[in-house]
């Protein structure tokens, strides 16, 4: 139980991590959504696909370990989902002004075989 609370609490950082800060627009389909846009003027996140390609503090950012592809994926309705590299996990958004929370979270459980994915 520990360790799927663990889980839970990194998807959640790494969704964080993906919407907020160290992310790029994934190639093909989707909305381009630019993250440094002025806040004066919101883009909508639906339909728009992101891929972490590094993360951690500015300056200081790390890179996605190689060979794994972290994404979230905005669908409409307020659906989100991706890859945490290997497993793969889903839920719901809600977006109110600036701020953005994700619930009902759920993942696969596959056993990874690369260390450090999950």
């Amino acid at each position: 139980m520990k360790n799927k609370s663990k889980m839970i609490i990194y998807l959640l950082a790494g969704f964080l991590i993906i919407a907020l800060t160290a992310c790029s627009q994934a190639d093909g389909g989707g909305s381009d959504y630019d993250a440094t846009q002025p806040s004066g003027k919101q883009a909508s996140l639906e339909n728009s696909n992101w891929r972490l390609v590094s993360f951690g503090e500015e300056g200081s950012e790390a890179p996605v370990q190689e060979g794994t592809e972290i994404t979230l994926i905005f669908d409409t309705g307020g659906e989100v989902g991706g890859s945490g590299g290997c497993n793969m996990y889903s839920g719901l958004y809600e977006i109110f002004d600036s701020n953005i929370s994700f619930n009902q979270i759920v993942q696969t459980e596959m056993a990874c075989t690369t260390e450090g994915v999950t």
